[in-house]
Formats: structure tokens, sequence, C-alpha cells
């Protein structure tokens, strides 16, 4: 993976409580600052993800569709017979 040095601007106050955080992690600056930003985006992505099966589901239309197609399938799965040895 490739690495790029980037430049960023934050207060005094953000950057000592950084540098604690990341002394009580007993990590660098930079380990802690990527591991927070992987697990941030990581919430990100799945939040939009529980957002966008929400809003699937949210709509009347979808619902009715996605329904029907229950229904359909659950008429096309084998009935049980209840002589079969599974």
């Amino acid at each position: 993976m490739s690495r790029h040095k980037i430049v960023i601007t934050i207060s005094s106050d953000v950057l000592a409580h950084l540098d604690q955080w990341a002394a009580r992690k007993n990590q660098s600056r930079s380990c802690f600052i990527t591991g927070q930003l992987e697990r941030r985006l990581q919430e990100l992505e799945d939040e939009n993800v529980t957002q966008l099966y929400d809003e699937a589901y949210r709509d009347e239309r979808s619902l009715q569709d996605n329904q029907k197609l229950t229904r359909e399938m659950g008429q096309l799965a084998p009935r049980d017979n209840g002589d079969e040895g599974w």
C-alpha cells in the first residue's frame, strides 16, 4: 500500500489531545490518526448502506414488489411431505 504525506492544520488543543491519546495507545501520531480515520470511514460506509437499505424498503412500491416476490418464491418452495428422511 502506498503512503502519502499530507499537511493539515489543527489547533494546539486538538494536537495536545491527539498526542495524549496516541501515547495512551502507544502509537505514533500518524498511526493513531490513520487508525481512527479508517474506523470512522468504515462507520460512514456502514451508515450509508443502512440509509440506502432503509430508503429502498421505505418506498411503498418497493415494499409491495418485495412482498409479491416473497409470496411467489414461497409458492415455488417444495412442500414438506413429512415422509422424506432428511
